[in-house]
């Protein structure tokens, strides 16, 4: 079994496309605000307000699916301030924020999927940018395996 090294590791995590430093403040500002506006309504869903476990129950989700989603907001949101998981976050995000859309077109009010159709382009921009820094989490945990063979 091969040893893992900090140097294994920071080639690994160097094999990446990096941001120019305008797109990357950019970046950064999105992360930021989205992850403010994830971690509030995250929140609000674990609090399992009023409003909240109505909108859950008239969806068809419950409690059930109000706990799910409230803890995946916080955990993409807390992720989209990690660098390396930033890309990543913003994928995931991006996947719940069109599941989130369809469901307002389909089970609630159509009129409603503008909110989550608002919040995809900042967070899909977040994943398309920080591909790089999804790329880097990838080779490192391809070097781990690799390591552990």
């Amino acid at each position: 079994m091969a040893t893992i090294t900090a140097s294994t590791l920071r080639t690994a995590a160097a094999e990446a496309p990096r941001t120019g430093r305008r797109f990357g403040a950019v970046l950064w500002t999105f992360q930021v605000l989205m992850a403010l506006a994830f971690l509030i309504a995250g929140s609000t869903k674990l609090a399992a307000t009023e409003q909240a476990v109505q909108g859950f129950n008239k969806i068809g989700f419950g409690e059930p699916g109000l706990y799910v989603i409230g803890t995946l907001e916080v955990l993409g949101a807390i992720a989209l301030l990690i660098p390396i998981l930033s890309g990543l976050s913003g994928a995931a995000l991006s996947t719940l924020l069109v599941g989130a859309t369809i469901t307002e077109l389909v089970a609630d009010s159509p009129s409603m999927a503008v909110v989550p159709l608002a919040y995809l382009i900042p967070v899909g921009i977040v994943a398309y940018g920080r591909r790089g820094q999804t790329v880097r989490l990838l080779n490192v945990v391809r070097a781990v395996r690799e390591a552990r063979r």
